[in-house]
């Protein structure tokens, strides 16, 4: 994992009875990041399987915006728009990951 202070991602979903547990998706190991054991709290489940998606978007946005900060840069930055949000969409359940 290096520097980082996170499992990276991506992240993903796997019912084991009545819980539902956030797994790191690598095949070379079978890491937990959390388990969530309650219906109430399985509405969470979209947003914290793509945390680490989001988190890297508005980091690039952030730079793109530092980097950019004219007018005229959000026409340039409308793949990076774009692909925000669509992930906030992801993380919000209302697309399929």
């Amino acid at each position: 994992m290096g520097n980082q202070s996170h499992t990276p991602g991506p992240w993903c979903v796997e019912w084991v009875r009545n819980s539902v547990y956030i797994k790191a998706d690598d095949t070379d190991r079978n890491v937990s990041i959390c388990r969530v054991m309650t219906l109430r709290g399985s509405s969470n489940v979209s947003l914290l399987v793509n945390a680490p998606e989001l988190l890297e978007h508005c980091e690039r946005l952030l730079g793109f915006a530092l980097h950019y900060g004219d007018a005229f840069a959000l026409e340039a930055g409308q793949f990076l728009i774009q692909s925000a949000k669509e992930t906030i969409a992801k993380a919000k359940g209302e697309i399929n990951a």
